[in-house]
């Protein structure tokens, strides 16, 4: 009886493994990286990883892109879709996707255009429009994300929804392999817990203090601020980071429509807003506490940093 147990496990392991090295995407989409990062255009100055469109949502890595999972996923054909279900993908592909880049093309340039400001001196309170601008907007982009996978979502039968989720969160090499654990992380100088990458000139600052020639009084002054934003920012992430997980639970699991967390999506929006405003204001105590020609020596550190990336 045991033997006969053993054996069944270890068919079943063989087949569940022959049937993820068959896998194969639905339609080959290989040259989707290349053209995205076309139509996105030249990174920010102070910009050193970018994934377009997805860096421009309010929720740029908790939700799937559940068009790109049904139709290029390495592991798309065990959906096993029919003829009219790849048809009925498409369609949302081409009505959405031009939409999406767009939108996120817009509002990359408004990003680009405030980091910019900033860097050459713009007050915090002069800048507060600008971010309820850019906070709008990627609410909205990431209300027609969720559009879209809840049009995805209705298409697929509830055996094809639980075969998507199995493969939905595991990370793929281009050549369908599964990748290990993902090691991408903020570089010096970058700040992204916000709306906006905004450079992390406190991060770039700190280490050379010397070389800046910080005198005994700036210092003073740097530590005031490091006493004091690190557990406000901190806070304010985390709460967002919970929001994010609430979210993607409601959309992805207990598939909840766009009216269902549309409040909590305005709430992230703050959330991110708040960070974003908290990010600037400490670029503006800090440009007061530098001299003229320390913050300009700083500025070209956090440039020749990531032209060197």
């Amino acid at each position: 009886m045991k033997n006969t147990i053993k054996k069944i496990i270890i068919l079943g392991i063989a087949v569940g493994m022959s049937t993820a090295l068959m896998a194969e995407p639905n339609i080959d989409n290989s040259g989707m990286h290349a053209k995205m990062a076309k139509m996105a255009g030249e990174k920010g100055m102070f910009v050193k990883h970018e994934a377009f469109p997805k860096d421009y949502f309010l929720i740029s890595k908790s939700l799937p892109f559940a068009v790109g999972l049904t139709l290029h996923h390495p592991r798309s054909s065990e959906l096993n879709l029919s003829e009219t279900q790849i048809e009925q993908i498409k369609k949302i592909k081409r009505t959405t996707v031009p939409a999406v880049v767009k939108a996120a093309k817009e509002i990359k340039a408004l990003e680009i255009a405030l980091a910019k400001r900033m860097m050459d001196g713009a007050k915090a309170e002069d800048e507060s429009k600008a971010v309820d601008t850019i906070a709008a907007k990627k609410n909205a982009l990431t209300k027609v994300h969720l559009v879209c996978i809840q049009n995805v979502r209705t298409i697929l039968t509830p055996e094809q929804r639980k075969i998507l989720l199995s493969y939905a969160s595991v990370k793929m090499h281009k050549d369908g392999h599964k990748k290990g654990k993902d090691t991408h992380k903020e570089g010096k100088g970058e700040h992204k817990a916000g709306l906006v990458k905004l450079p992390h000139l406190m991060k770039a600052l700190l280490p050379n203090l010397e070389e800046f020639k910080i005198d005994k009084a700036q210092n003073i002054k740097i530590n005031e601020i490091m006493a004091e934003v690190p557990s406000k920012m901190h806070e304010m992430m985390d709460k967002a980071a919970a929001l994010e997980k609430s979210i993607r639970k409601a959309v992805v699991k207990e598939k909840k429509s766009l009216s269902s967390v549309s409040s909590d999506l305005d709430k992230l929006e703050k959330i991110k807003r708040d960070i974003t405003t908290l990010q600037i204001k400490t670029i503006t105590r800090l440009q007061k506490i530098l001299t003229d020609e320390q913050y300009k020596l700083l500025v070209l550190e956090l440039k020749a940093s990531h032209q060197c990336n």
